[in-house]
């Protein structure tokens, strides 16, 4: 019992590797297969409630086997209830819950209304409502969530007082009475410093900045969501961390920043790509349940005949079954093995068109800006003294956009105050270092490029840190990344050399960081790049 209550408070305080660890210990203690049973699904459900669906789908089906066991039906459908509501998560019920499952939902929640079990009701009454909000029936959803708000106010029950109050938000919310929504919000913030739950406060925080950006009032949205982005004392999980980046750059897209924008967009579209291989990971876990299910109800059939069939006949039909059997499933092994690299080929076509959408737009505007100029422009007089270099064919200096996430700033020696009519002066002998192609060199260092721009190397991270956004190895990278890319399409000499010649012509020194820096900029590998542009 002590252990149980342990990790109930530590729950209401979302910490998860102590809710965890008790309930591991609660579960070790107990030997009679319903105690085992009820401890799993409570591990299942945390594991649910934080988006680790792999691990909850572990979980259900480890009991769904306990339970066939000691022949519990009840326990078997509830969990096979709790997988079609993991289903509707994942996006797998795009229809919503099947009316089947829903009716069964509704049962049990009357059923007990009319137990003692107060925390299990709880726990269907707060299904319900998510059922409820997932269909948009925000009537029935709001009649629950109060029913939920007079019962945890009589228990004085915190913490579904604030699920109850989030919810209730949120149906204002979708319903667009912003000010209730607010108002509902500020309240579920209270009970979330009651718990001490970071993961709540950053859920409140992301509504509270919802309902100020509908009501158009983008710096209040602004500030609620760096509250989120810097609470470092919660872990984010990548569907929360998508909606979090998301909503941020769809804030500065309307304050006019666009940089930043772009920025928090790009951070989105990671998490995202996240989350998907997570659902994808997920979906397979529960088609491989489903399988299993059925394979074990045809067993389960083909056994019971056998009880009564016992000549040679019957036996050479459990022969064959058998082999039906393995054929089935080496058939689905193949299906799968086939589907697996089929979807990874349409994706890197996806990747690979969506870069050269991107190349032929910077070719177009290239060759738009390289017309002939007006007499008068002032010309730059050179800066920096003329070094060979292998004989290469130039690129234009601009940067193709870097496809690669924000990198972080490196950190500098020291701090210095920063001249501009210096800064001005070692950014216009950057620009011709890039003319002069000096990143292609396998020298190309921050001490080495330093030296050459006649300054230090903490003077010159910083400049880079400061006016390019960007660390000095990521600025190399990407000139080095966007050269190969245009020369690659361009240069046929250049495609018929191995990754490993390739990545010296780059600069690199081997061709795995080369092959790495070229996938996180491109979404796809050199080999798979270079097979494109030869089918082209």
């Amino acid at each position: 019992m002590a252990y149980s209550v342990l990790a109930f408070s530590h729950e209401s305080m979302n910490q998860i590797d102590s809710t965890l660890y008790y309930y591991y210990k609660k579960l070790s203690l107990v030997d009679k297969p319903i105690d085992i049973i009820k401890n799993k699904y409570f591990i299942a459900r945390i594991y649910d409630n934080n988006y680790d669906y792999n691990e909850a789908l572990r979980q259900y089906s480890q009991i769904i086997d306990l339970a066939k066991k000691e022949k519990n039906d009840t326990v078997v459908e509830d969990m096979k209830f709790s997988i079609e509501l993991l289903k509707t998560k994942v996006g797998l019920n795009r229809d919503g819950l099947s009316k089947e499952a829903f009716n069964y939902l509704k049962e049990t929640y009357l059923k007990q209304k009319n137990s003692n079990n107060i925390i299990l009701l709880r726990y269907n009454r707060k299904s319900l409502i998510e059922v409820y909000l997932n269909e948009n029936d925000i009537t029935e959803a709001i009649r629950l969530i109060n029913e939920g708000i007079e019962e945890a106010n009589h228990k004085k029950n915190v913490l579904f007082l604030y699920y109850m109050y989030d919810y209730r938000s949120k149906s204002y919310l979708k319903l667009k009475d912003l000010n209730s929504a607010e108002k509902d919000a500020n309240l579920a913030m209270e009970y979330a410093l009651q718990l001490k739950n970071e993961v709540f406060k950053n859920e409140i925080n992301y509504r509270l900045a919802d309902i100020a950006f509908e009501k158009k009032q983008y710096k209040e949205a602004l500030n609620n969501l760096k509250k989120i982005l810097n609470n470092k004392k919660s872990s984010k999980s990548a569907l929360q961390s998508s909606k979090y980046y998301k909503l941020t750059a769809n804030v500065y897209k309307n304050l006019d920043s666009i940089r930043l924008s772009n920025t928090f967009y790009s951070q989105y579209m990671d998490a995202r790509e996240k989350a998907t291989q997570e659902y994808l990971s997920a979906i397979q876990s529960i088609h491989d349940i489903t399988l299993k299910e059925e394979l074990s109800d045809i067993q389960n059939t083909y056994e019971e005949e056998l009880l009564g069939e016992i000549s040679e006949k019957e036996k050479y039909k459990k022969t064959k079954w058998l082999w039906v059997f393995i054929s089935a499933i080496l058939l689905l092994f193949m299906v799968g093995v086939f589907m697996f690299y089929r979807q990874k080929a349409i994706k890197n076509q996806s990747r690979f068109e969506d870069l050269m959408i991107k190349i032929r737009a910077f070719e177009q505007r290239k060759a738009e800006e390289n017309k002939p100029v007006l007499e008068h422009k002032k010309q730059i007089e050179p800066v920096l003294e003329e070094e060979p270099i292998e004989s290469r064919q130039v690129l234009e200096n601009t940067e193709v956009k870097a496809l690669s996430s924000s990198p972080k700033a490196e950190e500098a020696e020291a701090t210095y105050v920063i001249d501009d009519k210096k800064v001005e002066e070692i950014l216009i002998k950057l620009q011709k270092l890039e003319e002069k192609q000096y990143y292609l060199r396998q020298d190309c260092t921050l001490h080495n490029m330093a030296k050459k721009l006649k300054t230090n190397t903490s003077y010159l991270s910083k400049i880079i840190n400061t006016h390019l956004d960007k660390s000095f190895s990521t600025y190399i990278n990407e000139l080095r990344i966007n050269y190969a890319i245009l020369e690659l399409k361009n240069n046929k000499r250049l495609r018929s050399y191995s990754v490993k010649g390739i990545a010296g012509e780059m600069g690199y020194k081997n061709a795995d960081a080369f092959s790495r820096y070229f996938r996180d900029a491109t979404g796809i590998t050199p080999s798979v790049y270079i097979k494109k542009i030869q089918e082209i």
